[in-house]
């Protein structure tokens, strides 16, 4: 670890995120109100880190996501104590740090959670239980015509094919939604995947295998990092 503090150089990480664009990854560090850059050579070894951007209305950034401009998409959960005016916000920096926008969530939640999928629509996770999808223009919650929507979600994935996952921190619960943000139980009216999961001959499963997730990813094979 490289930082101010070797012990602990992102006070809160709470996300990192990669720009293919840059060849750099980025990590929030939620209690800092810091968004850090980070430069690995090839071998992997970190080879710089700074402070990409930092103070301001930043507070408690959590969620992190690039676009396909290179620009980077920042859950800023804390803003509702920082602004005073009761909204949330997601916003965005340009490669020089520079805020070039900003989406309002409103009264919908603290945001903690962001992707994209391969048509450019970004997706939000809340602290209050909200799944959003913005386009560019119209922000829009999902719907959940069967009621076993996410309780507290918090993380987000969008697979190719468009169908969409979203971590449950609360309910320890894997939601998933089709591309139209319909909810796909498990076939028995329960989130899609639901403790306790299968697991291998001879490994022992814990009664409750998911205990506060916060996040997903693909490996490369397309499964599911939880």
């Amino acid at each position: 670890s490289v930082g101010v503090d070797p012990g602990n150089p992102f006070p809160g990480l709470s996300s990192i995120a990669y720009n293919p664009m840059t060849n750099q990854f980025f990590a929030a560090g939620n209690n800092s109100n810091t968004i850090y850059r980070l430069g690995f050579n090839s071998s992997g070894q970190l080879v710089s880190q700074g402070a990409f951007v930092s103070g301001g209305l930043l507070s408690g950034p959590a969620g992190l996501a690039f676009d396909s401009s290179g620009n980077l998409y920042v859950a800023n959960s804390g803003n509702r104590a920082v602004s005073g005016s009761g909204s949330s916000d997601v916003f965005v920096y340009d490669s020089s740090g520079n805020q070039i926008n900003t989406i309002s969530l409103g009264a919908n939640g603290n945001p903690n959670g962001l992707t994209f999928d391969t048509n450019g629509r970004l997706y939000i996770t809340t602290t209050f239980g909200q799944v959003m999808r913005y386009d560019g223009s119209n922000l829009t919650a999902l719907t959940n015509p069967g009621g076993n929507g996410p309780f507290g979600p918090n993380g987000v994935l969008v697979a190719p094919s468009g169908e969409i996952y979203v971590a449950d921190v609360f309910g320890n619960n894997v939601l998933k939604y089709d591309a139209a943000g319909n909810e796909i139980t498990n076939g028995l009216g329960n989130a899609w995947a639901t403790p306790p999961l299968p697991a291998p001959p001879g490994v022992p499963v814990p009664s409750f295998p998911f205990n506060g997730i916060s996040g997903l990813a693909f490996d490369k094979d397309g499964n599911i990092i939880v």
